[in-house]
């Protein structure tokens, strides 16, 4: 990690110890290989610490979005409360992607992996660094991420579109629509 991701790191973590304000968040979960079901449900376990009032998606199976990945996918997403800064969101996140076995390889961006967690929103905040974007830059291209949020919340605004998801969702490709699939229910 660079000077500077550890500095803004720092920075987040200061700040987050005074951040009362509980912000909502929505992460975005994706697992193409092992035991993806288990993997989510492992993945919600380990972000339960990380707020409160969480609810989740059906689990939704989704052909892959790019080239390089070669496994369905299982997906959901999760909306909840923290006060976590979204810096800090990021590195818990990762690091319960490192508890559960992920492994990236540097510099490919896009690839089959066991557990994938984004930050898709962090309230209405607007962040854009080299590599931390949120809102999600591809978010209102992916029906994967797109269907299960409207499952959860159709009126959900998607402020930077100023869009609610569910217009969103019905704007997309039929294709894209169709390569989204009810895997299982869930319950938080």
């Amino acid at each position: 990690m660079s000077f500077i991701n550890e500095f803004f790191y720092f920075c987040a973590n200061c700040i987050s110890l005074f951040l009362k304000t509980p912000y909502t968040v929505v992460i975005g979960m994706g697992s193409n290989l092992g035991d993806r079901e288990k993997l989510l449900n492992d993945a919600l376990k380990e972000m339960k610490k990380l707020g409160k009032n969480f609810k989740m998606s059906s689990i939704w199976e989704a052909d892959p979005w790019d080239s390089f990945s070669t496994e369905t996918f299982l997906n959901a997403v999760v909306i909840f409360k923290t006060t976590l800064s979204p810096y800090i969101l990021l590195r818990e996140l990762q690091k319960i992607e490192d508890f559960l076995g992920r492994k990236r390889t540097p510099g490919l961006k896009w690839e089959n992996r066991n557990i994938d967690l984004d930050i898709l929103f962090y309230g209405e905040k607007i962040i854009e660094t080299t590599d931390f974007h949120v809102p999600h830059k591809y978010l209102h291209h992916r029906a994967f991420v797109l269907i299960p949020l409207a499952e959860l919340s159709p009126n959900f605004n998607v402020f930077h579109l100023q869009k609610k998801v569910k217009d969103i969702v019905q704007s997309l490709p039929k294709t894209d629509i169709q390569s989204v699939r009810l895997f299982s229910s869930f319950s938080v």
